[in-house]
């Protein structure tokens, strides 16, 4: 410490760094960081003291030329708080304290140096809801495992119970045992079971709208029944009662497990893949045949065709093929007519019944003589025409025509 003091008047002391006194007058020698020279009431005396801090939370020290004085540790001292609402900020007491604590379920813990704080009268399992602003109330979970929780309206907290269909649920507490369920009524319920769950072939019938359906034995006049002597059949309504359709020519038949479709007879029309019908369709292995007059016209294949149109599995397109080494008449099923000898003149015959417009023929010279004998093309009856004549000569060897029928006569492309 260095300076000059002037002491009760008599004395002027200079002092320097690092100095002592001796004597009681004067308080003694000056030895420990932070003593002070310190006025006594005692007339004419000075008294060595120290700045000291009781609880531990000061530490006084000295760095010369200076005494300091901090917070135990270094610390920063907190001199306020500030809350999200009510008085702010919240500051000590005059014995330096501040209150922390919690109002409703909310409570504060302390030990030692900590404060936690935490809800109270929580209860294993429970739903806590709301109550107030600062309190909850608690919603004890359901003896039964799967019981939704409810709401129960905006004025009050929801509650274990059973879902309405508003809700995702039925409204019902139990259901019968393979019942049908129904949309029910407001004085029942939102969702409702029939009453029976009926008797074995019987079937769901309507009651009206007033009235919930209910199983019955079939009425006279609607779903036929069939007996265990038609197995694999199907039934038919044929005014007064059911019909199996099974291994008849005229009604709808899964024999041998194919299916035949007959058109233009007295019956219904049939349908199995057996032997090949005069008219209809049939079936063999990866073909299907639509025949008429019993010569298959088209057919779907996958081997080898003889047809007037197949188209094969591998993707080509076959038809028909006639040949003829003499004079030929031309079927309505025929497609291209190979005439294979021309060792005389040959006469090839158009049909003029039985055929539609656009129906289409090809004639070709397969012997490649049709120049010296040549194949003349004409139309049954004699009155219709190709290309306006009656006869059309293919004179060229290896020549060919395709003809095709307007409804009225034929024409070359």
């Amino acid at each position: 410490m260095a300076g000059t003091s002037n002491i009760s008047g008599k004395e002027s002391i200079t002092f320097t760094d690092n100095m002592s006194f001796d004597g009681t007058e004067r308080g003694g020698a000056m030895t420990t960081n932070g003593q002070l020279w310190i006025g006594s009431t005692v007339a004419r005396h000075v008294k060595l003291g120290r700045i000291t801090s009781p609880g531990g939370t000061l530490t006084i020290g000295y760095a010369s030329p200076n005494i300091t004085i901090d917070l135990a540790g270094g610390g920063v001292a907190i001199d306020s708080f500030t809350p999200n609402s009510g008085t702010t900020p919240v500051v000590p007491d005059a014995a330096g304290n501040i209150t922390l604590q919690g109002t409703g379920s909310i409570t504060t813990v302390g030990g030692l140096n900590s404060l936690t704080p935490q809800l109270t009268g929580l209860t294993n399992h429970a739903l806590q809801i709301g109550a107030g602003t600062a309190t909850l109330t608690q919603l004890s979970p359901s003896a039964t495992s799967g019981v939704p929780l409810i709401s129960q309206g905006a004025a009050a907290d929801p509650a274990y119970g059973t879902a309405v269909v508003a809700g995702g649920g039925t409204g019902a507490t139990s259901l019968t045992a393979y019942a049908v369920l129904c949309g029910g009524t407001t004085s029942t319920s939102a969702v409702q079971p029939i009453a029976s769950v009926g008797t074995a072939t019987h079937v769901l019938t309507s009651n009206g709208p007033g009235a919930l359906p209910t199983f019955q034995a079939p009425a006279a006049g609607g779903i036929p029944t069939i007996g265990t002597s038609t197995d694999r059949a199907i039934a038919t309504w044929n005014g007064t009662g059911g019909n199996a359709l099974y291994d008849n020519p005229n009604l709808l038949t899964t024999s041998a497990g194919a299916i035949k479709a007959a058109y233009g007879s007295s019956g219904a029309p049939a349908y199995a893949f057996v032997s090949a019908p005069t008219t209809g369709i049939y079936g063999g292995a990866f073909q299907i045949f639509f025949v008429t007059g019993g010569s298959s016209n088209f057919n779907i294949a996958n081997t080898s065709v003889n047809n007037n149109m197949g188209l094969s599995q591998q993707g080509y397109v076959r038809f028909k093929r006639t040949a003829t080494a003499t004079d030929y008449t031309v079927q309505t099923e025929d497609y291209i007519i190979g005439v294979t000898s021309t060792a005389a003149a040959r006469t090839i015959t158009l049909p003029n019944s039985g055929i539609s417009a656009g129906h289409t023929y090809v004639i070709k010279d397969e012997s490649g003589a049709a120049g010296t004998n040549n194949i003349n093309v004409v139309v049954s009856g004699g009155t219709k025409t190709v290309d306006g004549v009656t006869s059309y000569p293919i004179n060229v060897n290896y020549g060919s025509i395709t003809v095709y029928y307007n409804g009225t006569n034929y024409f070359i492309e």
